[in-house]
């Protein structure tokens, strides 16, 4: 089990708390290989905190919207986009 210090604050995504983080991106090309890479560091702010099942579900069109995402023009946009 996960100590609570790290998956109740120094880990975990609380809505609205900003937190430094590592990116990995990779660009995937149309026959599967890996165009390009790239790690950088970057700051992100969790606009909401969502269970990972009702996402699920939306992303695969199995479920509507969570509260937090139908309330948010900008979370439900990203939403629709992922789809």
């Amino acid at each position: 089990m996960i100590p609570d210090e790290l998956s109740t604050g120094l880990t975990s995504l609380l809505e609205g708390a900003d937190k430094l983080c590592r990116v990995t991106e990779y660009v995937v090309g149309v026959d599967g290989n890996v165009a390009s890479s790239d790690f950088y560091s970057a700051l992100i702010r969790n606009k909401a905190q969502l269970a990972y099942n009702a996402v699920g579900a939306l992303l695969e069109g199995r479920g509507p919207a969570p509260e937090k995402v139908a309330a948010s023009p900008e979370i439900a946009s990203a939403a629709q986009a992922a789809r």
